[in-house]
């Protein structure tokens, strides 16, 4: 035997000892509790909501991958109900907490929720202040704010939005009136302001605070419309982490009549431009069954100058009705990802990437995330890993369908969730590499429920992987099948397992693994 047939059975015999020591740490490692079920059409139930025809729940990402769920259990007489589902897909307390009460009956008032660090800050949207205040909760459920933030004392106010502020307070903008008022409220509880900031006054008070948008120095952006007979005016004022206005005058988004401004069908959205500024994405104001109804995005400087026209950019070019915009950006390139419902008969949804300049990035009309099967605009979106990610739901199933960064479908006819349809509203929130998707439907003993499932990168359903280790189901556990997985690989030359990322496997590969599968879960 020459020195180089000497060195390679070595080696081999290097790598099937360590091998061994692989297979027999199996035996030790306690594997993590995969909480999150497996499969298409398993899911977590998060709560109740009675009476659930159109009911509507929101969901906001937890900065450590967790997921904040609240929702109104009942359109008569119920409860505001807040539910935090763990990265591993564990729940805080079965069916959520009962936090508020609610004693309306009749309708949902959708809840309004904002995330400070991995505590929520949360209450229900127009709902009156003094009677339903803001409450916040730690990650273990507890409430930090005791009773609660009830505005100020004497004033009539409907919460409009609750927004976290750079210094990590939260701005809560109400309506009284014909006023939207501001007050920022600190980590206690309490007022920080001696007085509540005046964003407007002397408006009519048949208007809507649909959006506030954070700066970078303490101060937000509050946008609003109002109603007129067939269409929406759009306006928007900034104040800074004083509660002081930085405008002169409220900056008007649409065009007055006789102009034509913003659709009364379709509400506009807003985003940070991450420059102290904000996109805005509306749908023009026609309003007969067969003119075109184009979706225009403004964005608007920090000095409360448009960068554009009145008028706006067109998202798309294509002449059908497109309504219900979704807006998300890429935290890296700034572009806005704009997800809209189009058409009337045979409608479909659709996407588009802009730039800050204005500019189509996904061709004139953007791309097609799904055709309906009947009219219904329940769709979300999301950034995960600089990829847009939409959920859709249709009669019969709810999808995930990704893009990368040219608009190319990574998903192809999407990712099954389950194969029912959503009965309200659906959304979906990045959590970590994946999503975490939420919707409506009906348990096993026919009660309406909120449901959630986490989807992974490439489309799988289920508990997320541990670790590189984790290589097969089971996840969210170490064990002999993670260890049998790496060897058949191993064994067939597949650089799945190329642990060292060098292009070949060997005994390398083998000792990363074992320290990997060693350091067990986290």
């Amino acid at each position: 035997m020459n020195s180089r047939q000497r060195i390679i059975e070595g080696l081999n015999q290097g790598i099937g000892a360590a091998l061994c020591v692989v297979v027999c740490l199996s035996c030790f490692v306690n594997g993590a509790s995969a909480d999150w079920p497996s499969g298409v059409g398993t899911s977590v139930e998060a709560g109740p909501i009675n009476n659930f025809i159109g009911g509507e729940h929101a969901m906001v990402s937890g900065h450590d991958g967790s997921v904040w769920v609240s929702w109104q259990d009942s359109f008569c007489v119920g409860q505001l109900r807040v539910q935090r589902v763990g990265f591993g897909g564990d729940l805080l307390v079965p069916m959520g907490i009962a936090a508020q009460d609610d004693p309306t009956c009749g309708f949902f008032l959708p809840p309004s929720m904002t995330v400070v660090g991995d505590e929520l800050v949360v209450s229900r949207a127009l709902a009156s202040v003094p009677d339903s205040p803001v409450l916040r909760f730690d990650e273990i459920g507890a409430a930090v704010w005791g009773d609660g933030y009830a505005g100020e004392e004497g004033v009539v106010q409907g919460l409009g939005q609750l927004v976290t502020l750079s210094n990590g307070d939260v701005l809560v903008v109400t309506s009284s009136g014909g006023s939207i008022l501001a007050q920022r409220v600190g980590a206690d509880g309490k007022s920080v302001w001696d007085e509540q900031a005046v964003v407007v006054d002397g408006i009519t008070s048949n208007h809507r605070v649909f959006s506030v948008v954070a700066d970078q120095s303490g101060g937000a952006i509050v946008f609003w419309d109002i109603h007129l007979a067939y269409t929406k005016l759009i306006f928007a004022m900034r104040i800074n982490a004083q509660g002081e206005r930085v405008w002169d005058e409220t900056l008007r988004i649409v065009e007055a009549p006789p102009g034509v401004a913003s659709s009364r069908h379709s509400d506009p959205v807003a985003v940070s431009d991450g420059a102290d500024g904000a996109v805005v994405v509306f749908a023009k104001g026609f309003e007969t069954g067969t003119t075109p109804a184009p979706l225009l995005m403004q964005r608007v400087n920090s000095d409360g100058t448009l960068a554009f026209d009145i008028g706006g950019v067109r998202v798309s070019d294509s002449l059908d009705r497109q309504f219900f915009p979704e807006i998300v950006v890429d935290p890296a390139t700034r572009d806005v990802f704009v997800v809209w419902y189009e058409g009337l008969i045979n409608a479909s949804v659709r996407a588009q990437r802009m730039d800050l300049l204005g500019q189509q990035l996904w061709g004139s009309e953007g791309v097609e995330v799904r055709a309906l099967s009947q009219d219904l605009a329940r769709f979300d979106a999301d950034v995960v890993d600089d990829e847009l990610w939409v959920v859709s739901a249709d009669l019969d199933e709810i999808a995930v369908h990704a893009f990368g960064a040219d608009g190319t479908a990574k998903s192809g006819s999407g990712w099954n969730v389950t194969e029912e349809g959503s009965q309200g509203r659906v959304q979906c929130v990045a959590s970590g590499d994946g999503a975490v998707v939420g919707w409506i439907g009906t348990n096993e003993n026919g009660i309406g429920s909120v449901f959630v499932q986490r989807v992974n990168d490439g489309g799988r359903v289920g508990h997320p992987a541990c670790s590189e280790a984790d290589l097969v189901e089971p996840f969210g556990s170490l064990n002999f099948l993670d260890v049998s997985a790496f060897l058949s690989a191993f064994a067939a030359q597949d650089l799945s397992v190329d642990f060292e990322s060098d292009g070949s496997l060997n005994f390398l590969d083998v000792s990363a693994f074992l320290s990997i599968f060693g350091a067990g879960c986290p």
